[in-house]
């Protein structure tokens, strides 16, 4: 079994940097070997390559080249440094220049590389095979004979026998070719520039502008349109004074200055078209009290009707004239109650009644818990006795009165807890407000459809669908909402052999991929009748039972069954009147046979017999199962 991550040691690499005017980048090429020497063959081989400082330290710029097709080139890979995805470039200057030893290069991560004028720079080559990343060790970047020159150059810092400064440059863009007739006379001009310049005789500011200067307030700034000379009020950091508006007007800018006006339907955008399709108010009636609106459909108009619901229960009459006539199931009398009496269940129905009085006299009154005054045998007074409490308030902003009541709901104890006080609440983040006050902050919840609001629960969005989009990964290749599996836990999925009916996927250890495979073995036929098996005639002469058996074992099969055998006469499998052996033996010397009838295998017959001798020779039919 191959193991599932591999070192490479060994990597023959080669490196070759192109020079012309417009190429595209910095070939590279190389062979990557395992360490049994076989070559790296991957179909999708993805690399990382790393520009360093000569010291290693300093990455200067990074690509990553994907997908690099192997499988044919044994281990050999020809790449070009700059035409892969730049995850990281020195000051994002165009790769040639992370070669210049001119200026100071950034580090990724976050040092700085100052190169000495005779630097090189190293390549360090990282590949990811499918199973594991695998990187080597920096090797140095050898420049072609055209680039040592460039060098040279740059560390004389000269062109021929001049210095930097003793040229004249374009920066930015091409400079044209100068005849010695043009370059004369750009000396002309440098040599007698003052006979270019002019003085003016009128040295004002009125005088330069050739006009009148109007005079402008405090705060307003001149400022021309093209021709003229205008006082216009400097905003930079000014306060301006609103128009003043009425109730329900809104601001609105009429091409010049902000105004005050009512808003209009033609304000809104698209609000016509909104309402085009709603029912205007006035194609309502104005209803009285009690009535409702009710649609007539054979005159397509709104009309009035009044509301005449019969009521039930305990309520009769209508909803405008209505009576309880019972409660809770109960009759309640038609008699009129008078003054002072009171509603009394008689058993039956509730009739008025009178709260009778009783008669009597009191002989005695005892003062009970609780209470002082007593034994009353004839005039007094019942007081409550007094407790323990301090008379006094319990309870302010910063504390909560606590109390013990006895058994006769007289106060026993009285005191107070101090609580902390919540002051200056505030919110994290835009999705909430907070309004302090001197007695409870108010927190809202900022409900809406914009950035930094939360939806409510009924927000339509909930409802939408939410397709994916963008390119798929992992195990899944183009983009979404249509992606293809590509991969099965990483390993690649090949079709190339195409698709069989009943056929399967396997994994090929040889590729490291999974392949699609047809459910039998070449020259062996897939039958589909109850299990599905695979069946093949071994020969097309007969041989006797223990020839037979060895025949199909060597093959990887085996004789038929008997449920084979006929699976394999319901299908065609096998001529009509074909007589094969099955697989039982009846004793130590005769075997069973099957003859395939024709006509009769429709109907599920079929001849079965017990030959004399086993030695007799019938065709042989090998059955095994599928994959």
């Amino acid at each position: 079994m191959k193991p599932k991550h591999v070192r490479y040691p060994l990597l023959i690499i080669s490196l070759l940097f192109a020079v012309a005017a417009k190429a595209d980048g910095y070939h590279v090429s190389g062979k990557i070997l395992r360490p049994d020497g076989t070559p790296v063959e991957s179909n999708a081989v993805s690399f990382n390559l790393e520009v360093l400082s000569p010291d290693t330290t300093c990455v200067v710029y990074q690509e990553t080249i994907n997908n690099q097709d192997l499988s044919s080139s044994k281990g050999r890979f020809n790449l070009v440094l700059g035409s892969g995805t730049r995850v990281y470039s020195s000051g994002d200057v165009p790769l040639e220049k992370v070669f210049a030893n001119s200026a100071a290069l950034s580090c990724k991560g976050g040092a700085n590389y100052n190169p000495a004028s005779n630097d090189e720079r190293s390549l360090r080559i990282s590949f990811y095979d499918g199973s594991s990343w695998q990187s080597f060790s920096p090797q140095k970047l050898k420049a072609v004979p055209f680039a040592t020159e460039s060098k040279n150059a740059q560390s004389a810092a000269k062109l021929g026998e001049y210095s930097a400064t003793s040229l004249l440059r374009v920066d930015g863009g091409t400079a044209p070719a100068m005849s010695p007739a043009q370059m004369t006379a750009l000396l002309s001009v440098v040599a007698n520039y003052d006979q270019f310049l002019t003085a003016e005789n009128d040295p004002t500011v009125q005088g330069f502008a050739k006009s009148t200067l109007p005079t402008c307030a405090a705060g307003y700034t001149l400022t021309s349109n093209g021709t003229n000379l205008a006082c216009v009020q400097d905003q930079t950091g000014a306060t301006f004074t609103l128009p003043t508006g009425a109730n329900g007007q809104v601001l609105k800018h009429d091409g010049t200055q902000w105004k005050a006006s009512s808003m209009a339907i033609t304000d809104i955008s698209n609000l016509n078209a909104e309402l085009s399709s709603k029912v205007n108010k006035a194609a309502f009636p104005s209803c009285s009290a009690g009535e409702t609106l009710h649609y007539n459909s054979v005159t397509d108009t709104w009309n009035c009707q009044a509301l005449s619901l019969a009521l039930a229960g305990d309520v009769t009459g209508t909803a405008s004239a209505n009576q309880v006539t019972r409660l809770r199931g109960v009759n309640i009398s038609a008699t009129a109650p008078t003054v002072n009496q009171v509603l009394r269940y008689n058993g039956t129905d509730w009739t008025p009644a009178t709260i009778p009085t009783g008669t009597g006299t009191v002989t005695s009154i005892a003062a009970g818990t609780g209470l002082s005054g007593g034994t009353i045998t004839s005039t007094g007074t019942i007081s409550l006795a007094n407790t323990s409490v301090t008379p006094g308030t319990y309870g302010s902003a910063t504390q909560i009165p606590s109390f013990s009541v006895d058994a006769q709901g007289r106060l026993t104890a009285a005191g107070g807890t101090t609580v902390n006080i919540i002051s200056g609440v505030t919110s994290a983040n835009a999705y909430i407000t907070v309004a302090n006050s001197s007695t409870a902050p108010v927190i809202t919840a900022n409900v809406g459809t914009a950035a930094n609001t939360l939806a409510a629960g009924n927000d339509a969005r909930f409802t939408d669908a939410r397709t994916p989009a963008g390119a798929a990964g992992g195990d899944l290749s183009g983009t979404y909402p249509n992606p293809t599996i590509s991969k099965i836990q990483g390993k690649t999925v090949n079709v190339a052999a195409g698709y069989f009916d009943g056929g399967s996927l396997i994994y090929d250890s040889a590729t490291s991929a999974w392949k699609t495979a047809a459910p039998c073995d070449s020259g062996w036929t897939l039958i589909n009748k109850g299990d599905p098996f695979c069946a093949k005639q071994q020969s097309v002469t007969g041989t006797n039972f223990a020839t037979s058996m060895t025949q199909c074992l060597n093959n990887g099969g085996k004789l038929c069954d008997l449920q084979e055998a006929v699976g394999m006469c319901q299908t065609g499998f096998i001529p009509s009147n074909t007589t094969l052996w099955i697989s039982q033996l009846a004793d130590n010397s005769s075997a069973h046979v099957i003859n395939c009838t024709s006509g009769s295998w429709s109907a599920g017959f079929y001849g079965f017999g017990v030959t004399v001798d086993g030695a007799n020779p019938i065709l042989p039919y090998c059955c095994k199962g599928r994959r």
